[in-house]
């Protein structure tokens, strides 16, 4: 075992391993009298087999012990490389479909996975976004506060320009950006408004947009969820 090859890959809580010969260590520390890197085996508490290599995490320099179980297949390796490296990209890009992220992912490697494989990645990743994404509102009142909390959000940008507006002390939410209401009042000739009842988010009442026309063409420039249908809530969203 000593010159073989290390291949670092992530255990599912996020570690390091290192994989020689399809047998996975954890590090543990570092041996006192040269800093080699010390691993012991992860799979099996009980077994003794401990790896030293060099700073560069590449190489094995040296051993300690020997393994008394068998090696994990290769198959359930590939398994656990695709979910972990899917886990991470379905964290770091949350609007990005899982369906998309584990294609990318067996398209960047030549791994064995099945398709009962491919359920239980889409299952890791979406715990994995369940942790980092607040949960779903149960009202109007907490509907609102997450929006509140999330209009100034970097992860909640587009063209790094805020585009969520949620005004203090209001119930109604704004979802444009600076650009599209200074396109509205520089460009614009005509404004056209609309709300529907009948669809809307949850906890709210209307939904009503504001289309802007320019050169016979219009798009939607600002659209708005109120939770009343009286007129000073017009007002207040204007």
């Amino acid at each position: 075992m000593i010159g073989s090859r290390i291949e670092l890959i992530t255990s599912e809580r996020g570690k390091e391993l290192a994989l020689v010969n399809l047998y996975k260590h954890r590090f543990v520390g570092y041996r006192k009298k040269d800093g080699a890197l010390k691993w012991r085996c992860s799979t099996n508490k009980n077994c003794t087999a401990i790896i030293f290599s060099t700073p560069e995490k590449i190489l094995v320099c040296d051993v300690s012990g020997s393994h008394n179980h068998d090696a994990d297949p290769q198959s359930k390796l590939d398994r656990q490389v695709l979910r972990e490296n899917c886990k991470r990209k379905a964290e770091e890009s949350i609007s990005c479909r899982p369906v998309k992220i584990i294609r990318t992912e067996l398209l960047k490697t030549q791994l064995a996975i099945k398709c009962s494989d491919i359920t239980s990645v889409r299952k890791a990743m979406y715990d994995k976004r369940r942790k980092i994404m607040s949960s779903l509102p149960k009202s109007l009142n907490e509907a609102l506060e997450q929006l509140r909390n999330l209009q100034l959000d970097d992860s909640f940008m587009y063209k790094n320009q805020q585009f969520i507006h949620a005004p203090p002390n209001e119930q109604f939410v704004c979802i444009t950006t600076a650009n599209n209401i200074s396109f509205l009042i520089k460009n614009c000739t005509e404004l056209f408004g609309d709300g529907t009842f009948e669809y809307c988010p949850k906890y709210f009442m209307q939904l009503y947009t504001i289309h802007g026309l320019k050169r016979e063409y219009t798009g939607a420039i600002l659209t708005r969820c109120e939770n009343a249908r009286v007129s000073p809530e017009y007002h207040a969203s204007f």
